[in-house]
């Protein structure tokens, strides 16, 4: 046993989730998504984006040359890996009518093809911070060290 296994419990990974709030005026009350993270620890996501990422678009930004057109493509192949990879599942989701529209991953790739920029420009913010895939309690250390 090492002094340092308290730090398991903070692993980041392709199997870590968390709970992202829809707006309610939006979505309703309760509407949620449950994520994945979409940072270098989750492997499956980098290479989706590495995979996808054009190499024009890549050489242009290592010169400085980014244009809107190519912020646009980027935007829409992240929508495409979040649709794929990111949205896991979701809670108190519903149709026009009140129906509950149950999750399917063909379903997340409708939904994140549909949601308003700034909303998916949220998701993305919330899905590409490790601190929101975080235990909810901090873990005393001093407890684990037995004082």
């Amino acid at each position: 046993m090492s002094d340092f296994d308290f730090l398991d419990s903070y692993t980041v990974d392709k199997t870590s989730t968390a709970r992202f709030a829809l707006p309610e005026d939006i979505f309703g009350e309760g509407a949620a998504l449950t994520v994945a993270p979409a940072t270098t620890t989750n492997e499956d996501y980098m290479h989706a984006v590495l995979k996808l990422s054009s190499k024009g678009t890549v050489r242009a930004a290592t010169r400085g040359h980014i244009t809107p057109a190519m912020v646009k493509e980027n935007n829409d192949l992240d929508r495409v890996v979040f649709g794929q990879l990111i949205i896991k599942g979701w809670e108190c989701l519903n149709d026009r009518k009140g129906g509950e529209i149950k999750y399917t991953p063909k379903r997340a790739e409708e939904l994140v093809k549909k949601l308003p920029d700034w909303v998916f420009q949220e998701v993305k913010a919330f899905c590409q911070d490790h601190g929101n895939f975080l235990p909810d309690e901090p873990i005393d250390v001093g407890e684990l060290a037995g004082n």
